[in-house]
């Protein structure tokens, strides 16, 4: 089948039909990895709020400089190397800044700190002497993330970020300012975030676990593509060959592609119907969980309690 063939007006080529395919499929490899997940534990969804800090001291300045100005978010760390679980990702609704001069255009970056590789990355108007803010709203699974704004042509007013320390660790997070170079490379930290504040939060999501153990899932991602690309040629508003005649061959190839990706009965050339363990049960089968994990409650339909007499 040529994808091109089932492209809409607003898809235009095969490259738009798969991006939709694929934005559908990933949703929902998610949804059903978390559906699966819950018939084991129970996760927890939110272990930490942050709201803005806004004491910004407009009596002391930094003067504009070639390097990044912001703060880096990251969860606690038994060891150096160790994160004390893989469910947990940063979740940043808002970043705030309050400059003492207007300028257009100033790069606003989100960085995975430990790797250096941009993860988010818009421009913003700021205006001079009141808080600017520019919306995110995504989700990042790099451990520690460097939140910043390019101080080249912005003089910032000071503001100090208290949330410090092993006081917020426990599934949680804590912060420090920072700079660094551009690009970063190297970091400078403390206290002070240069008039930049976070709305964010710690929240537990199997969105992490996903993303690190990607080769697992590669097998059943292929099936739901698949699937998804059945759906759209089933669906497609298009009038060819692909959408009229072989209509019947996609609604098949549609049931087969499911019954691999989650499990079902399946009905070969042979006629003879047998169940299909789904690839997606497999890769999770292969996956164990920490029960200590700070983002897990065990979901057991038997609990034990000690009586004494």
């Amino acid at each position: 089948m040529n994808i091109d063939q089932i492209a809409n007006d607003e898809q235009v080529t095969f490259q738009g039909v798969f991006d939709e395919i694929q934005k559908r499929a990933l949703k929902r490899l998610d949804t059903d990895i978390r559906a699966k997940f819950a018939e084991r534990w129970q996760v927890k969804t939110l272990t930490q709020s942050l709201r803005p800090v806004k004491n910004v001291d407009t009596t002391s300045t930094t003067a504009n400089s070639g390097q990044y100005r912001g703060l880096i978010k990251q969860f606690c760390e038994a060891e150096d190397s160790v994160i004390i679980s893989n469910l947990l990702v940063h979740s940043v609704q808002t970043i705030q800044i309050y400059p003492s001069n207007t300028q257009a255009a100033v790069p606003i970056k989100i960085f995975d700190a430990d790797l250096g590789t941009e993860l988010f990355s818009t421009t913003a108007n700021l205006t001079a002497d009141t808080w600017n803010t520019i919306q995110v709203n995504e989700i990042f699974t790099a451990p520690r993330i460097f939140i910043c704004y390019d101080a080249t042509n912005i003089t910032s007013y000071s503001l100090a970020y208290d949330l410090l320390g092993d006081n917020f660790c426990n599934c949680a997070s804590e912060i420090e300012g920072a700079t660094s170079d551009i690009p970063p490379t190297t970091y400078t930290t403390g206290i002070e975030t240069y008039g930049l504040t976070v709305e964010m939060s710690s929240k537990c999501s199997y969105q992490g676990l996903i993303c690190n153990n990607k080769e697992t899932f590669t097998q059943p991602l292929l099936y739901l593509l698949g699937s998804e690309l059945m759906t759209e040629r089933i669906n497609s508003s298009r009038i060819n060959r692909w959408t009229t005649i072989d209509l019947k061959q996609a609604k098949e190839l549609r049931k087969e592609f499911e019954s691999r990706y989650q499990g079902g009965e399946i009905d070969p050339d042979t006629a003879l119907s047998f169940h299909l363990h789904g690839e997606l049960d497999k890769a999770l089968d292969g996956i164990n969980l920490d029960g200590h994990d700070c983002c897990l409650q065990c979901n057991e339909d038997v609990i034990f309690q000690d009586a004494y007499l």
